[in-house]
């Protein structure tokens, strides 16, 4: 990837900071990339734009993550890429409060630690997750316009969901690691729902649940394809504090048709122990893994995108047998890796649908027996 050694804002970026502590919004467009090259004595400082611009991203998130510095993060593809090009700038563009045009918040440039990216269509498919963080002064409201067709969670937002599970923030979403926040909680669990939606389902608009919860009580539990989601941050519940409701809303983005979800409802006990294996069966059957076995892998070498990689397991093709995880974040099959062999087979190799950087965090889960 290439190396940038710090984005540095620049004159219009120090003049958005000083709009920002008076009180005005700032507020992040988007991302560009470009392959122009820094003379010897430009400043930063004087830029305006990229020296040649070459491709426009969409902001998929954006976070405070100290007083003064914000984390953006965007996806790098390559498949409506018309020309390769040498990515060497990577700029952050913003919208000025008072005249709405945008401005070149801060920039970097790679020079010789670039990068090439090629054209889509080709043989090699690129998808890549950056995060940059870079100084916002001491802006109170920082905002973005968030593009909801990108399809990676944050590996932050995975661990987020497991936040209250002590000592276990490095890990992804089990059964057992469910089964320890619920026990320090000391919950049990009563009843659980798998849905299919048959319909996109709105985000901000009433979604009815099939039960009822106590609204701020923590009763309610909700999965998106197996992943926890953060109350507050990817739903609402909606109702007075204490009263019983059957409704939240969804914030994070709209949910397509076809999409599973999972709800728990739980109910509390004061002063009683949890009975083990009862609670345990009732987590598995939220995940359908049985006998699950987790497996995390450092790549040592890179893996080229549509190559088979083999697997520390056997699986049965197309019998939902497999999470994977690439850096923390839960990849969807079919659209960011894809079985090897005829459905039903038992396979060892999956093939990935872009180049695996060597040195990245591969975490599997696998459900069922050992015989498949």
């Amino acid at each position: 990837m290439a190396v940038f050694g710090g984005l540095k804002i620049t004159n219009d970026g120090i003049t958005l900071n000083a709009k920002a502590q008076m009180g005005k919004e700032l507020k992040f467009k988007r991302v560009a990339l470009g392959d122009g090259e820094l003379g010897s004595s430009e400043s930063i400082l004087n830029l305006t734009e990229l020296k040649n611009e070459t491709l426009s991203l969409d902001i998929h998130s954006i976070q405070i993550v100290e007083e003064n510095k914000v984390n953006v993060s965007f996806v790098l593809k390559n498949e409506e890429l018309e020309e390769g090009f040498q990515w060497r700038e990577l700029g952050v563009i913003a919208e000025d409060p008072d005249t709405l045009e945008e401005k070149l918040y801060c920039y970097g440039n790679a020079g010789e630690n670039g990068e090439y990216i090629s054209a889509g269509g080709g043989a090699e498919v690129l998808e890549k997750y950056v995060n940059i963080i870079f100084s916002s002064g001491n802006a109170e409201s920082v905002v973005t316009t968030i593009d909801k067709s990108l399809i990676f969670i944050n590996k932050s937002e995975i661990i987020d969901t497991i936040e209250d599970c002590i000592g276990e923030k490095e890990k992804v979403p089990s059964a057992d690691l469910f089964f320890q926040e619920l026990n320090k909680r000391k919950t049990t669990v009563f009843n659980t729902y798998t849905v299919i939606t048959n319909i996109e389902i709105v985000a901000n608009s009433n979604y009815t649940l099939p039960s009822q919860y106590k609204v701020g009580m923590n009763t309610l539990f909700v999965y998106y394809m197996g992943m926890r989601l953060a109350k507050g941050r990817h739903y609402l519940e909606v109702g007075e504090e204490g009263e019983l409701s059957n409704t939240i809303q969804f914030t994070m983005e709209n949910i397509p048709q076809n999409k599973e979800l999972q709800f728990v409802f739980v109910e509390y006990v004061l002063n009683e122990e949890i009975d083990y294996n009862t609670l345990n069966n009732r987590i598995n059957a939220i995940y359908n893994k049985v006998n699950q076995k987790q497996y995390s892998i450092t790549t040592q070498s890179g893996i080229t995108a549509n190559t088979d990689y083999t697997l520390p397991f056997s699986y049965t093709v197309g019998a939902n047998m497999i999470d994977a995880f690439y850096e923390g974040a839960l990849l969807a099959p079919t659209i960011n890796y894809a079985e090897v062999g005829e459905e039903g087979s038992v396979s060892d190799k999956i093939q990935f649908g872009w180049n695996v950087e060597k040195g990245s965090l591969l975490q599997f889960i696998r459900r069922g027996d050992e015989n498949g």
